[in-house]
């Protein structure tokens, strides 16, 4: 019976799943797009995390581990430094002047 109980143990502790929290990184439009940033995370970035982009409010919605929460903030944090603005479009005005 105590060799039962043992593997159970076991088994889960193998099968326990961290504590998963969601998360939301929102980013002003001005100053970086929410796509930009999601194409620089690499496979490693997104490991253990499902991210969903939400382009209406410009931010990604993270859910997983809180460890592997934070590890994605500081890597976040990073690429916001690092990636450009995205282009503001640029409003023209022309003056047409009357047929004679």
């Amino acid at each position: 019976m105590e060799l039962i109980e043992k593997v159970l143990a076991e088994m889960q502790q193998a099968v326990a799943v961290p504590a998963q929290v969601v998360r939301v990184h929102r980013y002003d439009p001005d100053e970086l797009n929410v796509s930009t940033v999601y194409s620089a995370l690499s496979t490693a970035d997104m490991k253990d995390l499902t991210i969903q982009l939400n382009p209406t409010t410009n931010s990604l919605v993270v859910r997983g581990p809180a460890e592997r929460q934070d590890q994605l903030a500081a890597t976040l944090s990073q690429l916001a430094l690092q990636l450009p603005a995205p282009d503001k479009p640029v409003a023209e005005v022309y003056r047409c002047s009357a047929p004679m």
